[in-house]
């Protein structure tokens, strides 16, 4: 399904229910993007992809990629509650603001952090790009409508 975000952010949703995608998701989508400041950015767009197919572990229910022109999510609803995969998308949503707003990025080809190769905080149980999504992820579907 192809949905032209409010003011500037393009994404398309695949897969799943397509009444849960186009009734729920879109609202939600549109919610998250105005909530993290990023549905104006122009001339990006965000792939959402909903499989039944487990990912990389049997703890991961989604993945995000991509650089400042076209982003991709990927969120799995095997064994996953409804709660769980509106969770899963404002996470996962949290890292496309990271990766567009150049908080987070993949320059030559390493991930960095605000300008730090990651591999400086490899130590830590959770990276700060991780805190922050798990952080925003409760209170951005709470403030969902």
């Amino acid at each position: 399904m192809f949905y032209d975000g409010i003011l500037g952010v393009i994404y398309f949703i695949e897969g799943g229910d397509p009444t849960y995608n186009s009734i729920i998701m879109v609202s939600y989508v549109d919610h998250l993007m105005k909530k993290l400041g990023i549905e104006c950015i122009p001339d990006v767009e965000v792939n959402i992809n909903i499989t039944n197919e487990a990912l990389d572990s049997t703890t991961d229910m989604g993945h995000t990629w991509g650089d400042s022109d076209e982003m991709n999510i990927t969120i799995t609803t095997k064994n996953c509650s409804i709660v769980d995969r509106m969770l899963t998308l404002a996470h996962e949503m949290v890292h496309v603001k990271q990766y567009l707003l150049g908080e987070l990025s993949t320059d030559n080809g390493y991930l960095e952090w605000h300008g730090e190769p990651a591999k400086k905080y490899k130590k830590e149980s959770r990276p700060p790009w991780e805190v922050e999504a798990y952080a925003l992820e409760s209170e951005l579907l709470k403030t969902w409508q």
